[in-house]
């Protein structure tokens, strides 16, 4: 699923999303889908006047969730090739280096 981020105003950035080559107001849902059959986020377009921490920040967003997905997909796998149950709770806790931020707008 690709995202792309627009603003048109200051205060105001609308997200869509790319789902088989069609482009559609973005969806938690959709997006949950996307995640859920193991596919990646991908940062498809900033379009307007972001400044340098926004990118930054929108960047550090899709990368942590990737990673957080990958990660826990990873131990999943791991559990179901010993025979452990693998349906516990993700701790999506961030133990990662990253400085992750709130998306400044």
């Amino acid at each position: 699923m690709k995202l792309v981020f627009r603003k048109e105003q200051p205060s105001q950035v609308e997200v869509q999303q790319i789902l088989d080559d069609k482009v559609s107001d973005f969806s938690y849902i959709d997006m949950m889908k996307s995640l859920l059959k193991g596919e990646r986020l991908e940062l498809g377009l900033l379009a307007g006047d972001f400044s340098k921490e926004e990118e930054a920040s929108i960047n550090s967003m899709v990368s942590h969730i990737n990673k957080t997905l990958e990660k826990e997909q990873s131990i999943d796998s791991e559990a179901e090739k010993n025979g452990e149950d693998a349906e516990e709770d993700w701790d999506i806790a961030d133990d990662s280096d990253e400085d992750i931020t709130d998306i400044p707008f």
